[in-house]
C-alpha cells in the first residue's frame, strides 16, 4: 500500500511539472511573440524614420526659400517626434526669422511664450540680446483637418536644440529647432536623436541655401551693372554718333547751301568755269553725305548680323590695285603716294571681295589722311599656302597709347587728330569686315613716325 501512494504521488508530480512547464512554455512563446512585435514595430519605427529622413534630405534639397524649408522641416520634425508644436528660429546679419507649425490653433499667450523662448535660447547661444535685430514671425500653420479644433493652453513637455554652422571651426549656432507637447511625458532620447538629425539636415541646407542666394545675388548684381555699363556705352555711343554727324554733315550741307545760293542768285553773273565749279562741289558734298549715312547703314547692319558673307575665287592683287585706283579717282596725288609690293605668287583667294576692298579702302584712306602730303604709303600683300596677309603701314601722326584700346569703336578717334575731318567708323568697318571674312586685323604704331596695320585672312573658308 505505501509503494501504490508512492507512485500515485510521484505521478501526481510528474502532472503538476508538466502543467508547469505548459504554463512556461507558453509564457516563453507569448514573451517571445511580445519581443518580436516589439523588434517589428522598433524596425517599423526606425525604416520610417530613415524613410522620412530620406525624404526630408531629397524635398529640402531643391527649395530655393527659408520659409518653405522651415516648414519642411518642422512638417517631418512632428511625423518624427510625437509633439504638438515644432518651432524654429533663424538668424541673418540683421534679421530674425521665426516658424511655428502646430497641430491645433495656439492661444496668442502661447505664441508669445513660444517666441519669448526661442529668443532667450539664441540669446544665451549667441551671447546677445536680439535687440539689434528685425524680427519677422511667419504665419502659424495649422493643418486642414476640421476635427482639431482645440486651444493649447499649456505646453508641458519641451526641448531645444541648435542648428550650428559646421563650416567654421568654432561652430556658432545661427538658429534653433524647438519641439513641444502638452502631454507632460518627457521625450525620449530617440526623440532628441531624431530632432538633432533634423538640426543637421537644417544646418547644411541653410548653408547652401545661404550660398545660393549669395551667388544669385552676386549674378543679379552683375548683371544689372553689365547693363548698366551697356546702357553707358549705348549713351556715350549715341553722343559721339551725333556729335559726329552732326559736325560731318555741317560742312558739307554748308558747301551745298552756299553754291546752291550762288546758283540761285549770282547766276547770270557767273561764267560757265564758275557754274560748273559750283555743280561740282555740290557734288561732291552730296557724295561724302552719301558716304557717311552708308557707312553708319553699314555698321548697323553688320552688329545686327544682317551681313551676307559671298565667298568665291577671288584675285586679291586686282582687289588691292582697284582699291588704289578708288581713291586716286577722288585724289590723283592719293594714288601715286601709295606703293603697292607683292610676295608670292599671285593667286586667287577664297573670300568676298567687297569686304576686302571696304578693309583695304579704309585702311589705305587713314594712312592717307594721316600722313604728309609728301609721305608715302605701303601696301604689302603675302599669299603662303594658307594665308592671304596684308599690310598698310605710313610714316604718319601715330596713334596715341591712351586710344590704342578704343581704336576699333564705331565714332572713336584718335585724341591727336586735329582738324583732320573723319567720323570714326572707317577702322571699326575694317575690322567687322575681317571678322566676317574669319580673319584678324592688329596694329604697330609710334607717336609721331606713322602706324602699320596687318590684316590675315585664310585662303579658304574652310582654313
Amino acid at each position: 500500500m505505501p509503494l501504490q501512494q508512492e507512485l500515485n504521488h510521484e505521478r501526481q508530480l510528474r502532472h503538476q511539472a508538466e502543467a508547469q512547464l505548459a504554463i512556461a512554455q507558453q509564457e516563453l512563446r507569448s514573451l517571445q511573440a511580445q519581443i518580436e512585435e516589439r523588434i517589428e514595430a522598433q524596425v517599423q519605427q526606425r525604416t520610417m524614420q530613415w524613410e522620412l529622413f530620406h525624404h526630408l534630405a531629397e524635398q529640402i534639397g531643391s527649395i530655393l526659400d527659408y520659409e518653405q524649408l522651415f516648414q519642411s522641416l518642422l512638417e517631418h520634425l512632428q511625423l518624427l517626434v510625437p509633439c504638438d508644436v515644432t518651432a524654429g528660429v533663424l538668424m541673418h546679419p540683421k534679421t530674425c526669422e521665426l516658424f511655428f507649425r502646430s497641430k491645433q490653433p495656439l492661444m496668442s499667450q502661447t505664441q508669445a511664450d513660444l517666441i519669448q523662448t526661442l529668443l532667450q535660447h539664441l540669446s544665451q547661444q549667441q551671447q546677445s540680446d536680439l535687440q539689434d535685430h528685425a524680427l519677422r514671425l511667419h504665419q502659424v500653420h495649422y493643418p486642414a483637418d476640421p476635427t482639431t479644433s482645440g486651444l493649447i493652453k499649456t505646453l508641458r513637455s519641451q526641448f531645444v536644440v541648435p542648428i550650428l554652422d559646421h563650416s567654421s571651426p568654432a561652430a556658432p549656432v545661427f538658429g534653433l529647432l524647438l519641439i513641444a507637447s502638452v502631454d507632460s511625458t518627457p521625450f525620449t532620447d530617440a526623440h532628441q536623436q531624431s530632432a538633432l538629425y533634423v538640426a543637421q539636415q537644417a544646418a547644411i541646407s541653410v548653408q547652401q541655401l545661404r550660398v545660393l542666394l549669395q551667388a544669385e545675388s552676386s549674378t543679379h548684381q552683375e548683371e544689372q551693372d553689365k547693363a548698366l555699363l551697356k546702357e553707358k556705352e549705348l549713351s556715350e555711343l549715341k553722343s559721339r554718333m551725333i556729335r559726329t554727324i552732326s559736325h560731318e554733315y555741317r560742312t558739307p550741307l554748308t558747301v551745298i547751301s552756299l553754291a546752291a545760293e550762288s546758283l540761285a542768285h549770282q547766276y547770270s553773273r557767273l561764267n560757265t568755269r564758275q557754274r560748273h565749279n559750283c555743280f561740282q562741289q555740290i557734288c561732291r558734298a552730296t557724295q561724302h553725305m552719301n558716304k557717311l549715312i552708308n557707312e553708319v547703314l553699314w555698321v548697323s547692319q553688320a552688329e545686327a548680323g544682317e551681313m551676307e558673307v559671298q565667298h568665291q575665287p577671288t584675285n586679291v592683287v586686282r582687289v588691292c590695285r582697284q582699291s588704289m585706283d578708288e581713291l586716286a579717282v577722288v585724289n590723283p596725288e592719293d594714288g601715286v603716294r601709295i606703293h603697292f609690293q607683292l610676295t608670292g605668287e599671285d593667286v586667287d583667294v577664297e573670300l568676298d571681295p567687297i569686304l576686302l576692298q571696304q578693309v583695304l579702302t579704309h585702311l589705305l584712306s587713314n594712312a592717307l589722311k594721316y600722313s604728309a602730303l609728301d609721305q608715302s604709303v605701303q601696301l604689302r600683300l603675302e599669299i603662303t599656302s594658307q594665308l592671304a596677309i596684308f599690310q598698310v603701314s605710313d610714316r604718319g601722326i601715330g596713334i596715341p597709347p591712351a586710344d590704342r584700346p578704343r581704336l576699333f569703336e564705331c565714332f572713336h578717334r584718335a585724341g591727336n587728330v586735329g582738324t583732320v575731318p573723319g567720323t570714326g567708323l572707317g577702322l571699326a568697318i575694317a575690322r567687322k569686315c575681317v571678322e566676317l571674312l574669319g580673319g584678324t586685323i592688329i596694329f604697330e604704331s609710334e607717336l609721331g613716325a606713322g602706324s602699320c596695320f596687318t590684316v590675315t585672312l585664310p585662303r579658304s573658308p574652310s582654313s
